[in-house]
């Protein structure tokens, strides 16, 4: 579906002889938001409350390489291709060359659609848990760099509450059952254990 739409939107650029040559899709930006999915996870695994043996962090980067070519990826810009240790190189690079520079000069709609997600993931929570200073505060200190920006009180409590659950998801596993338990039945799945 994912390369289809591409195709799609690909032609009608061309078919409107878009000046610009911007093609809407690319398999680079599929590349780059393919790290959003998994890049966290194989670089910061115990950061973001995940307890995987290498084994599995390979098998982790194999599943989304398959995930990533059914998506429309082509092998030679799927990030995935040569397994997990070059996986890890690549998304490093992409956050210290594109990320981190992205996120310290946002573009114009950044803070609109980091709203957008941040109001999405407190539909999830009792209480507006999340905001994105809190998460960008969060993933900056988890890859080991400094946040450059003062957080409000109500933030610094939203990122300590934050740490505590996902450290409490990596080194209580009861606390992680029942993390895992409760989306299972937020979403209606089948658990596969």
């Amino acid at each position: 579906m994912h390369a289809s739409v591409r195709n799609i939107m690909m032609n009608a650029a061309i078919s409107r002889a878009d000046e610009t040559g911007h093609v809407h899709i690319s398999q680079y930006d599929m590349a780059l938001v393919q790290t959003g999915f998994f890049g966290l996870i194989i670089m910061y695994p115990r950061e973001y409350g995940v307890r995987a043996t290498q084994e599995q962090l390979d098998d982790y980067v194999y599943f989304w390489r398959w995930i990533s070519y059914c998506l429309g990826i082509d092998d030679r810009y799927n990030l995935c291709t040569d397994g997990y240790e070059r996986a890890v190189s690549l998304c490093a690079a992409i956050e210290t060359d594109i990320v981190i520079p992205a996120l310290n000069s946002p573009p114009k709609d950044f803070a609109a659609m980091a709203d957008a997600f941040t109001d999405g993931l407190n539909l999830f929570a009792l209480v507006p848990l999340y905001s994105k200073e809190c998460i960008m505060k969060f993933g900056f200190e988890a890859s080991n760099r400094m946040y450059p920006h003062k957080l409000s009180m109500a933030d610094k409590l939203r990122t300590f509450i934050l740490k505590a659950l996902i450290s409490a998801c990596y080194y209580v596993p009861l606390f992680s059952k029942f993390v895992n338990h409760s989306f299972e039945k937020m979403f209606d799945c089948k658990s596969i254990t």
